[in-house]
């Protein structure tokens, strides 16, 4: 039978297996042993938790929370000696989300040990690719506990992320434009091709793009599985309004020193919204 000797909260405690001389060192964060034995005076919860979205800077394209509250306060109140920041991602089915658009791994875990704090922003790196990302129209479970805490003396709520904030919007499936086709490349001289393209779906959507990137790249070797790898180094953006020749869109595209191999050009579709298609990719062969 295992037996405590000495256990407090948050502290490291000693162990004794029955009667052996064995023992082993653990670390509690809440002993529901010491809560049985004595009374602990647990702090009250926060008032008016409330999160907004603000813009990184000074990299605007990111996305932080600024989570604020009020200090409980009032007779018989235990005032609080911290708090743990909590940010999951709601992905049940109370927040219907786009399949793969909202983030669904990391969180943000957040002890703050100044009791006197009432605003925090998270996260502080947003550019950092190992972060939990606050992303447009996504929800986020938002729990402040006080410490010390029970597990159930907290504030929460459940926020959605607005369609836009500054001038990052929203990128979900109705906001992204529709996906080009590539119908052709015609090798014109040894430094340039004309593609053509088309777009898949004519609709509202297609009024509000105004740029087409266009990579591509010789092939340069196989995979493991026997596909082509290609090196895609050229990029080159194509007004959509210059491009447009009829219901199709074409450009010439200049490729320096091309050689006798297989070309992939891939053509991407950009809005004013700054949202892009998936590429449509296309293979040829250069003869020179």
């Amino acid at each position: 039978m295992v037996t405590p000797r000495d256990v407090t909260v948050g502290a490291v405690c000693t162990w004794k297996l029955g009667n052996s001389s064995n023992r082993k060192r653990l670390t509690l964060v809440l002993a529901a042993y010491t809560a049985s034995r004595r009374s602990i005076r647990y702090a009250a919860v926060v008032k008016n938790l409330s999160v907004r979205t603000i813009l990184f800077q000074p990299v605007p394209r990111f996305l932080q929370l600024s989570v604020s509250w009020d200090i409980p306060s009032g007779a018989g109140i235990i005032s609080p000696k911290g708090y743990v920041l909590s940010i999951l991602p709601n992905n049940d089915s109370s927040c219907p989300q786009e399949p793969g658009y909202c983030p669904s791994d990391n969180f943000i875990y957040q002890v703050i040990y100044d009791p006197n704090t009432t605003n925090i922003i998270v996260p502080d790196k947003p550019e950092r690719h190992d972060v939990l990302k606050i992303v447009t129209e996504c929800c986020y479970n938002v729990t402040l506990w006080s410490t010390p805490h029970n597990g159930s003396t907290r504030a929460f709520l459940n926020y959605t992320v607005p369609e836009c904030t500054g001038d990052v919007c929203s990128c979900s499936e109705r906001h992204r434009p529709p996906n080009a086709r590539v119908t052709s490349a015609t090798v014109q001289t040894n430094t340039t091709v004309n593609v053509t393209w088309e777009l898949l779906h004519n609709d509202s959507r297609t009024s509000n793009i105004n740029t087409f990137i266009v990579r591509f790249g010789p092939f340069a070797m196989r995979s493991s599985a026997n596909k082509p790898v290609f090196n895609i180094s050229h990029v080159q953006n194509v007004s959509a309004d210059l491009s447009m020749k009829g219901p199709e869109f074409s450009a010439i595209l200049y490729v320096p020193d091309m050689t006798n191999t297989q070309y992939k050009v891939e053509v991407i579709a950009r809005n004013r919204r700054g949202c892009s298609s998936q590429p449509a990719e296309y293979i040829f062969l250069s003869k020179y």
